[in-house]
């Protein structure tokens, strides 16, 4: 190997090293934009902690995903009713779950009982009619509380999906 492709390889070499050090460097001592977090923060209602305006997460209950939308006093007037109707919600929320792992089940099993899938499925219809019958009453006891313009909002995020 001749002098200057010896050279030209060490210079290149220390150019990359340069480089790598400069990123590791750089990375290490400017804080990031998306800092870690271990473990993550809970989810908090509006109103709570730093973070209050952090969207839920996307297995919140519907109520509380739309309700989020809600400025933060209006978030602390509903409180209450959603502290009334959370542990029922969570509870149907729960039977509907269950509801759907069985008849998962049912249909993978290597012999098809249709009469069990068709009895799971009517009493996931069923369970289904339960929650819903449970969130549309809560909802029509918040919007009672609620302003116009806070009714609007709420009625806006309806039509949003998570």
């Amino acid at each position: 190997m001749s002098a200057r492709n010896l050279w030209l390889v060490l210079g290149s070499s220390f150019a990359l090293n340069l480089l790598l050090l400069g990123i590791f460097l750089g990375g290490y001592l400017r804080p990031s934009a998306f800092p870690p977090q271990f473990p993550p923060p809970p989810y908090e209602r509006g109103g709570h902690g730093d973070d209050h305006r952090r969207p839920p997460p996307p297995h919140a209950p519907p109520l509380m995903r739309m309700l989020q939308s809600l400025p933060e006093a209006a978030q602390e007037k509903v409180r209450p009713l959603l502290d009334k109707y959370e542990p029922e919600l969570k509870l149907k929320a729960d039977v509907l779950h269950e509801l759907r792992h069985e008849i998962r089940e049912l249909l993978q099993a290597e012999s098809l009982d249709m009469q069990k899938v068709n009895a799971s499925l009517a009493e996931s219809q069923r369970a289904m009619a339960n929650f819903q019958t449970s969130l549309h009453r809560a909802l029509g006891e918040i919007a009672v509380i609620l302003t116009a313009g806070e009714r609007k909002i709420l009625a806006e995020s309806l039509s949003k999906r998570p």
